[in-house]
């Protein structure tokens, strides 16, 4: 009878585990809330550092929060890999996380976390030129951080605000927010963000040509930046005045806060940002008429490889010292940088440089009489500036799916659950509940063993 019963035993358990290898279903012990929290931070703390393990992290933890119904763990996995797909530019992925995970935030009402997911599709709407919907999504957080009285969260949502409107062009509202958010960081005392807006006040009185004013604000983020300690800031907002100075053909006065940025820099060892003022400094040199000085600051900038954080800045840098050379009349090396300029745009297929380098090609060519050279360029040209105006089509028409992407969420929540649900003709949920009730059987007959051997006992 005993080994009977254990047979039956055996053989259930058996049938049991083939029907979960068959459908390849974890039926392994699930981490409990703690373990699972542990593997979060481990991605959280490696989404920059090491992303792919981050990804592995977050996602393993995500299953072991479905495994248990952990929601704060699903929640807080999404969001770790809507960070690193962010960081990664993958604004597609990382939308997608961030709604899955304001999804579940939303479930247990996390009030903080629903306020930086929301946040975070700003700051990524913000960074593909979506700003409309970059607004609505800093609104949507500046909303609930008031109702937590959470005046660093609203001041930093603002502050991101104006860097919507200064990058749109909307100078006009970004001055009038750039107001009400220094209100609010003067009175939470946060220099940093006192800072940060009176650097974009400047700014956008700069891109105004209201250059007293723009001054009077730069001025006032260089004493908080020095207050602060914050050196690499100074140092940037050194080389805006600059460059205002330079706006207003003030080349003396320019020179002066170009130099002190670039010295600045040097004593921080800021190698990478010091290509960006020797391209300064050049340009700065080069309107005074100044083209020896031109030339040797645009050299240095060639020489410091860090500066070419993209082939872009590259580029243009070729197309600056070609342009140089092409006006003090030097066609031979007018001819060499542009033709290294036009090689990176080609390559990289950024029609908007190459129409202009294939301009100043094709007028080179013309001052050195090689006319079926220019006649060639001005045909790129006209080429990558057709391509261009498709390409903003083309580009509009990307915003607009994004976009929807928010329309969608919903639906997408929708899709997503009826996944994770099971149905009667779902060969998936047969095996769960083959399982469920193999395990109910075993439960009830090692009961009843147990009860058996009880009462012989007595």
């Amino acid at each position: 009878m005993k080994n009977g019963i254990l047979q039956i035993l055996i053989l259930l358990m058996g049938l049991t585990q083939v029907n979960a290898q068959k459908y390849h279903l974890d039926v392994s012990p699930g981490k409990s809330k703690s373990e699972i929290d542990i593997l979060i931070d481990t991605a959280w703390n490696n989404r920059i550092s090491n992303p792919d393990k981050s990804i592995e992290n977050a996602k393993l933890a995500l299953h072991h929060s479905e495994k248990i119904g952990y929601t704060k763990g699903k929640a807080s996995s999404l969001k770790v890999l809507g960070y690193v797909y962010r960081f990664r530019y993958d604004y597609s992925k990382a939308i997608d996380y961030f709604l899955l995970s304001l999804d579940f935030y939303r479930k247990i009402k996390d009030q903080p976390s629903i306020s930086l997911i929301y946040f975070n599709l700003g700051v990524i709407y913000r960074s593909v030129g979506s700003f409309n919907l970059a607004v609505d999504f800093f609104n949507q957080s500046i909303k609930i951080d008031s109702l937590l009285n959470d005046k660093n969260g609203i001041s930093t949502s603002m502050l991101s605000i104006t860097i919507c409107y200064l990058n749109s062009g909307e100078y006009l509202k970004c001055i009038d927010y750039g107001y009400k958010t220094l209100a609010i960081k003067t009175e939470i005392g946060d220099s940093s963000g006192i800072a940060a807006v009176n650097n974009n006040l400047g700014m956008a009185y700069d891109y105004l040509k209201k250059y007293d004013e723009a001054l009077d604000y730069y001025k006032a983020a260089l004493d908080y930046y020095y207050k602060s300690g914050a050196k690499l800031e100074y140092s940037m907002c050194l080389n805006n005045i600059g460059v205002l100075y330079y706006n207003k053909k003030e080349f003396k006065l320019a020179n002066e806060f170009i130099t002190q940025s670039m010295e600045m820099k040097e004593k921080l060892g800021d190698t990478a940002s010091m290509g960006s003022a020797y391209v300064n400094a050049g340009l700065i040199y080069y309107e005074n008429n100044d083209y020896e000085k031109a030339k040797s600051y645009l050299y240095k900038a060639v020489k410091i490889r860090e500066y070419y954080t993209n082939y872009i800045s590259e580029a243009d840098l070729y197309y600056n010292m070609a342009d140089l050379y092409k006006n003090v009349s030097n066609i031979d090396s007018a001819e060499y940088f542009a033709l290294k300029s036009f090689e990176i745009v080609y390559k990289n297929k950024n029609n908007y440089y190459l129409h202009h380098v294939s301009l100043l090609l094709s007028d080179i060519y013309k001052i050195k009489k090689d006319s079926e050279k220019a006649q060639y360029y001005s045909k790129i040209a006209r080429q990558a500036n057709d391509k261009l105006k498709i390409e903003e089509k083309e580009s509009d028409l990307e915003r607009i799916k994004l976009e929807k992407k928010v329309a969608e969420h919903n639906l997408k929540l929708k899709k997503s659950h009826n996944k994770l649900k099971t149905t009667k003709q779902d060969p998936e949920y047969s095996a769960i509940l083959w399982i469920t009730f193999s395990i109910a059987v075993l439960l009830l007959i090692a009961g009843t063993i147990f009860l058996f051997f009880r009462n012989r006992k007595q």
